[in-house]
C-alpha cells in the first residue's frame, strides 16, 4: 500500500482497500466530527435560514470556551462537512456560514 505525506508529517494511505473514496470520507466524518459530541452541529441543516443555521453551529460548541474558539471549531467543522458532501446545496451552504464564522 502506497502512503502519502501530509503537511503535519503523518501519513495517510493513497488506496483504502476494502473501502470506496466516499465510503473513505464518511468513516472519517463520522470520527472527526460526528462522534465526538462537543463537535456536532447541533440540528444544523441545509433548509433553515441563514441565522437559524449559524445560531445553531454556534451553540453547539461548549459554552466555557472563548467565543473567538467557538466561532474557530464550528467554522472547521462546517468546512469539514462541506469537504465530505456531495449535495451541493450543501456543500454551498456549509461554506458560506464557515466563511462568515472565519471572517
Amino acid at each position: 500500500m502506497a502512503y502519502l505525506k501530509t503537511h503535519k508529517g503523518k501519513s495517510c494511505p493513497q488506496a483504502h482497500p476494502g473501502l470506496s473514496h466516499g465510503a473513505w470520507e464518511k468513516k472519517w466524518f463520522q470520527h472527526a466530527v460526528k462522534a465526538k459530541p462537543p463537535y456536532t452541529l447541533g440540528g444544523w441543516g441545509k433548509s433553515l435560514a441563514t441565522s437559524t443555521r449559524r445560531r445553531l453551529a454556534l451553540s453547539s460548541r461548549p459554552k466555557t470556551w472563548t467565543l473567538k474558539r467557538r466561532r474557530l471549531s464550528a467554522a472547521r467543522a462546517l468546512q469539514a462537512l462541506a469537504n465530505v458532501t456531495k449535495d451541493k446545496s450543501t456543500r454551498t451552504k456549509a461554506l458560506s456560514d464557515a466563511k462568515y464564522f472565519y471572517g
